[in-house]
C-alpha cells in the first residue's frame, strides 16, 4: 500500500491540468448511410478472410493489430482471435496464426520478433468490445510467469512490455470486472512530434485509456486536488489536436477530435465513406483499408447506439 500511495502522488503531480471529457454524441445526419455502408464492408470482407480463422489479414506479420480492430467491431462475426495463440503456451499470442513470423530455425520469416506491444492494442481491443476478459488474464498470467518478455526473440525490446502497456493491460482487464491489480494506475507517456504507426499506436493508447475512464469515470487513473478524475489528460488532448490537425483526412483521428471536443460525428462520418480519406500509418492492401474503415465506422455507430 506504501508503494501505491507513492505512485498516487506522482500521477497527482503528473496528472494536474483542465479536464477533457467525452461528450455526448447525437446521431450524425448520414447515420443510416453509414450503417448501410457498414453492413457493405463486412459483406466486402468475406473472400479475405482465413478460411479457418475469419481473421482479415491473415497472412500480415502485423496481423493481430489490423484483424483485432476491424474484428472488434459491431456485426463482424465468425473470427478466432485466439487462432494465433500457442498450443502449449496459453496466453501467449503471435503476431498472426501460424505459421508464425518468426521461428527457431528460420529466425525472421516476416519479422523481426514473434510478438510486440503493437500487437497488444489490437488484442486489447478486440477483447474488451467483444467482452473476453479470459483472453486478456491468459495473457497477464503469461507475462507475470515470464517477466513481460511476451515474444521471441529479445531483439531490440519490442515484445517486452514496458510499465505503460502492463498499465494498459491491467486497466482493461479491471473495466471487464476482473483484478484490480496495482499495475493499472501505470500512466501512458503521451509525447509529441510522432508520425506514421507511432502515432497511431498513440491514438489507440489515447482511445484505450479514455475510453475505460469515461466507463469507470477514473480517466487515466490519475487523480487530481480538490476535483474529480481526468477523462484524458490535456497532453492527451494536446496530441489528438496534434495528429488529427496534421492528419486531416484521417477518420479514426477525427473521430477522436469530436468525441473530445464537441461530439460532432458529422466530419468523421462523412469522412469514413469517402473515397478520399487517407491515414498515413495506411500499409498497401485493401484488407487494411477495409479494417480501418470498419474499425471507424463500428465506433461511431456504436458511439451513437446503432
Amino acid at each position: 500500500m506504501k508503494l501505491m500511495a507513492i505512485i498516487l502522488a506522482i500521477f497527482v503531480v503528473v496528472g494536474c491540468g483542465k479536464k477533457r471529457e467525452a461528450n455526448e454524441s447525437p446521431e450524425p445526419t448520414m447515420i443510416d448511410q453509414l450503417s448501410t455502408t457498414y453492413d457493405a464492408w463486412i459483406a466486402q470482407s468475406i473472400p479475405m478472410r482465413g478460411e479457418h480463422n475469419g481473421w482479415i489479414t491473415p497472412s500480415s506479420c502485423d496481423g493481430m493489430l489490423w484483424t483485432g480492430l476491424w474484428a472488434s467491431s459491431p456485426r463482424v462475426e465468425g473470427v478466432d482471435i485466439t487462432a494465433s495463440e500457442y498450443e502449449q503456451s496459453p496466453g501467449r499470442f503471435g503476431r498472426r496464426p501460424p505459421p508464425h513470423c518468426w521461428d527457431e530455425t528460420n529466425g525472421d520469416v516476416g519479422s523481426k520478433t514473434t510478438w510486440s506491444r503493437d500487437m497488444l492494442k489490437g488484442l486489447m481491443i478486440w477483447s474488451y468490445r467483444r467482452g473476453h476478459r479470459d483472453v486478456l488474464e491468459r495473457h497477464a498470467e503469461y507475462g507475470k510467469r515470464k517477466n513481460w518478455k511476451m515474444g521471441e526473440p529479445l531483439d531490440d525490446g519490442r515484445a517486452v512490455y514496458t510499465p505503460s502497456s502492463i498499465g494498459e493491460l491491467y486497466s482493461t482487464i479491471y473495466a471487464m470486472g476482473g483484478e484490480d491489480n496495482a499495475n493499472r494506475v501505470w500512466p501512458g507517456t503521451y509525447t509529441s512530434g510522432l508520425n506514421d504507426y507511432q502515432a497511431h499506436l498513440q491514438m489507440l493508447s489515447i482511445y484505450i485509456r479514455g475510453t475505460i475512464a469515461e466507463q469507470l469515470n477514473s480517466a487515466d487513473a490519475i487523480p487530481r486536488p480538490g476535483a474529480g478524475l481526468l477523462d484524458i489528460s490535456n497532453t492527451m488532448y494536446d496530441r489528438i489536436v496534434e495528429h488529427s490537425s496534421r492528419e486531416p483526412l484521417c477518420p479514426f483521428y477525427e473521430y477522436m477530435r469530436a468525441v473530445y471536443d464537441d461530439g460532432d460525428l458529422n466530419h468523421a462520418t462523412e469522412l469514413v465513406m469517402s473515397p478520399t480519406w487517407d491515414c498515413e500509418y495506411m500499409r498497401d492492401g485493401d484488407d487494411h483499408r477495409l479494417a480501418i474503415q470498419t474499425f471507424v465506422g463500428g465506433l461511431i455507430l456504436d458511439r451513437v447506439g446503432k
